[in-house]
């Protein structure tokens, strides 16, 4: 579960790969995002605006939904396939979206405006 940077919206992946997005104020669920085809492992909104919320997944993707479209902008993936298991988003631009993986336990770092993978970190 994450909040978005204004406090009034939640987000939350399921077991079921789905991403819901809630109001604070009454409590409703306004969109679901079924993109993800296994369980959602961590989700984050992008800093400042929250105008997307960045996803990551046992699927093997990373995934962006935009927020003002409803729609799914970016999929970032591996070279080989990996799941994840965690996701941070830098603070600042918001560009730089991280994830970490399950065996072989790799970080890996992509442009979130691109796509592009940018860097593998291995050996943790």
């Amino acid at each position: 579960m994450a909040y978005s940077p204004d406090g009034s919206y939640i987000a939350t992946g399921g077991d079921d790969g789905k991403v819901k997005l809630w109001t604070t104020k009454n409590c409703l669920c306004f969109v679901t995002f079924t993109d993800h085809t296994a369980k959602v492992t961590a989700l984050q909104f992008t800093p400042k605006k929250g105008n997307a919320v960045v996803t990551a997944s046992l699927d093997g993707t990373v995934r962006a939904f935009d927020l003002v479209k409803y729609r799914n902008f970016r999929t970032m993936t591996t070279p080989k396939p990996a799941q994840f298991s965690c996701l941070a988003i830098e603070a600042g631009s918001g560009d730089i979206v991280a994830a970490g993986s399950l065996e072989p336990y790799d970080i890996f770092l992509w442009s979130l405006k691109t796509g592009q993978l940018l860097e593998v970190l291995s050996s943790h």
